[in-house]
C-alpha cells in the first residue's frame, strides 16, 4: 500500500478534528510526530505482516476484509480497545493494510492531553483520521471530554491502559461503550523484534524487515445493566489472549 504523502496538519485543522480550541501544537509535538511517521513509513515499507485468528490460525484478505468492511457499514458504534503497548503496532497496521487505514478514519481516535498523546493528534490527523484529545486523567475537564465524546456518538480507537496502570483494564472503557451502545473489538498487535524504551508502559517499537502479526477478537457486546467490572476482566482475559497468540506467531514467522 501507498503511505498517504500528505503533511501534518496545521493546528486550524486540527481542531476541526474534535480537539477543543484549547488545544495547540507546539515545536516539539511537531519534531517529534514527523520523526515517528517517517520511521514508521520505513518500516511499512519493509515489515511482514499478517492477521491470525484468536487460536493462532493465520488468516487471508477473505477472512478479515469483509469483516472491517462490515463494521464501517454498521449503524452500532465499536469500540477498538488494545493495549497501549501495541499502539505503534497498530500504527504500522494501518499504513500497510488499506482495510484496516480505511476503517481507523471512520473512528474517533482517543489521546490524552501529553506530549506522546499530542503527537499522536497529529499523526492521526496526517492520515486523514480524527481524534479527541482529552485533559490528564483526574483533571476537572477531562469528564467533560468524555461526555463530548459520549454526544458525538462516534465509535472510537484508544489503548485500554493509557495512563496505566498498564496491562489492566478498567471499567471506563466498558461505561463508555454502554452510554454509547457500542460494542467493544479487542486487538492485539505483536512486533518482532521490536525495541522498548518505556519500562512501564512497555510501548514497542518496530524495526525494519521485522514481524507484525495481529488478533482481533469477537466484539463483546455491553448492556446498560451489565456487571461492569466482570465485563473488565473478561475484556482484559481477551486481550492478554489475544497478545499470547499474537506473540507466540510473531516469533514464530
Amino acid at each position: 500500500m501507498a503511505s498517504p504523502a500528505s503533511p501534518l496538519r496545521q493546528p486550524a485543522r486540527l481542531r476541526e478534528r474534535g480537539v477543543p480550541s484549547t488545544f495547540r501544537i507546539g515545536g516539539a509535538e511537531t519534531v517529534l510526530a514527523r520523526a515517528v511517521l517517517a520511521y514508521l513509513r520505513l518500516v511499512a515499507r519493509s515489515v511482514s505482516w499478517s492477521w491470525v485468528d484468536r487460536g493462532g490460525r493465520p488468516l487471508d484478505g477473505g477472512d478479515v476484509d469483509p469483516r472491517l468492511a462490515a463494521m464501517r457499514r454498521r449503524e452500532t458504534p465499536a469500540l477498538l480497545s488494545y493495549y497501549i503497548a501495541d499502539a505503534l503496532g497498530v500504527a504500522t497496521l494501518a499504513l500497510v493494510h488499506d482495510g484496516f487505514l480505511r476503517w481507523m478514519r471512520e473512528l474517533r481516535c482517543i489521546v490524552d492531553d501529553t506530549l506522546a498523546g499530542r503527537a499522536s493528534a497529529a499523526i492521526i490527523g496526517s492520515l486523514g483520521g480524527r481524534f479527541t484529545v482529552l485533559p490528564p486523567s483526574g483533571a476537572p475537564e477531562r469528564m467533560h471530554g468524555v461526555y463530548e465524546v459520549i454526544r458525538a456518538g462516534d465509535g472510537c480507537a484508544f489503548p485500554v491502559d493509557g495512563g496505566g496502570p498498564y496491562r489492566e483494564v478498567g471499567t471506563g472503557v466498558v461505561a463508555l461503550a454502554a452510554s454509547l451502545g457500542a460494542t467493544i473489538v479487542p486487538m492485539a498487535a505483536a512486533l518482532s523484534p521490536a525495541l522498548s524504551f518505556a519500562p512501564q508502559s512497555r510501548v514497542r517499537v518496530p524495526v525494519p524487515k521485522g514481524r507484525l502479526v495481529v488478533a482481533m477478537g469477537d466484539e463483546l457486546r455491553i448492556g446498560r445493566a451489565a456487571d461492569r467490572r466482570a465485563v473488565a476482566a473478561e475484556l482484559k482475559g481477551t486481550i492478554d489472549a489475544l497478545s499470547a497468540v499474537a506473540r507466540a506467531a510473531a516469533r514464530s514467522g
